[in-house]
């Protein structure tokens, strides 16, 4: 089963470690919302993901960046902490994206969240989400020229990916 989600990802249901459709697009939905930055409507989607698929490790993962939009640090620790237990029935890409996600956030290593998104990106070089975080740990060294080659790489993957123009922008 392959779907398009509205920023025009073609995922298939495969990519992601759940069997439930419904999850699947929840998931989508969620992760679609988010992106555009509508947090509470992105947290209804994930919550009904994960109530169907209470083992979804990726939609655990985006409930912890949905809380962190919506100020709920508690909320956010205890989404990366759910991630993190179920990473061993994720798939490798989503344990990078879990596993970084963690380092930077519970662990506050954010070396180690580099570490993790460059092998990441060695290994699925057209992940854009990655790209666009390596861009921002760039930033924040204020290592302009390699940030502007991550947000290059992934507006030429996705010219419309929002997370990578408005970066760009900056």
């Amino acid at each position: 089963d392959v779907s398009k989600d509205a920023s025009g990802d073609v995922s298939s249901v495969a990519d992601f470690t759940t069997s439930s459709i419904e999850a699947y697009n929840d998931f989508l939905k969620g992760r679609d919302l988010y992106d555009k930055g509508y947090f509470e409507e992105a947290r209804q989607a994930l919550l009904n993901a994960v109530e169907t698929d209470p083992g979804f490790a990726v939609a655990r993962l985006y409930l912890a960046y949905v809380y962190g939009g919506l100020r709920s640090v508690k909320l956010q620790e205890e989404a990366y902490e759910k991630a993190k237990a179920l990473s061993g029935r994720a798939t490798e890409k989503e344990r990078f994206y879990i596993e970084a996600s963690y380092a930077a956030s519970i662990e506050k290593d954010r070396e180690k969240m580099f570490r993790i998104l460059r092998e990441l990106t060695a290994k699925y070089p057209k992940e854009k989400r990655a790209l666009v975080t390596l861009a921002s740990y760039y930033l924040g060294k204020k290592m302009f020229p390699e940030a502007l080659g991550e947000l290059d790489k992934a507006l030429a993957l996705d010219p419309s990916f929002a997370g990578a123009a408005e970066a760009r922008q900056v």
